[in-house]
């Protein structure tokens, strides 16, 4: 008979009670009554399931390892295409203009095959730090703070600089901050932003 593998007891009785060992026996006498066919079924798709994820994890890893192997490769044979200058980056303008993902960088950390950042780095241009910053600074990818959409510029503005102004004053006359919001259809707590330049500072 074979012994279980909690209590390790040879005899029926024995692996009832008072046993040493911790959680309920899983002799073959009594483990249908301890565990039923559906909990031992939940118990294995559960065990697989954190196997398959532990799995997919290294997989993954893997894979960003092999990817950041051949960027580093690449990177040390490639120099800026106009300076001359080391270490690099690979540049291309759509990457500006809506294709974050498909940078370099976010390939290797997304661990895309050697094969697809190829042909990614087949379309850009290799840069020094300094030029590239400087390019994507002349693409308005970093906008200082004097270009960056304000006000009525906004897509989603609900108030005008007409009302925004508006508001001020009233404010300042002794008008309710309740009242203002219900009038324009905004939260108060917009209104309060007007009030203290939170919102709308550029005015």
């Amino acid at each position: 008979m074979a012994r279980s593998r909690r209590c390790r007891r040879d005899h029926h009785g024995d692996c009832r009670g008072g046993t040493r060992y911790a959680g309920p026996c899983l002799c073959d006498c009594h483990a249908a009554e301890v565990r039923p066919a559906s909990t031992r079924s939940i118990y294995g798709t559960g065990y697989d399931l954190r196997k398959l994820a532990a799995k997919r994890k290294r997989n993954h890893l893997n894979a960003r390892h092999r990817a950041r192997e051949f960027v580093e490769q690449l990177r040390a044979q490639t120099v800026c295409a106009w300076c001359g200058q080391t270490p690099i980056e690979w540049h291309n303008p759509s990457h500006a203009e809506g294709r974050e993902g498909f940078r370099i960088a976010n390939l290797t950390k997304e661990g895309y095959s050697p094969e697809a950042i190829q042909r990614e780095i087949d379309v850009c241009v290799a840069l020094c730090r300094a030029c590239h910053a400087g390019e994507e600074h002349r693409l308005g990818k970093y906008r200082l703070v004097s270009e960056k959409v304000r006000g009525e510029g906004h897509g989603r503005h609900k108030l005008t600089t007409e009302d925004v102004l508006e508001i001020r004053r009233s404010l300042a006359a002794g008008s309710v901050q309740a009242a203002l919001a219900e009038e324009y259809g905004v939260a108060r707590c917009t209104i309060s932003d007007i009030n203290i330049r939170r919102r709308w500072k550029h005015l």
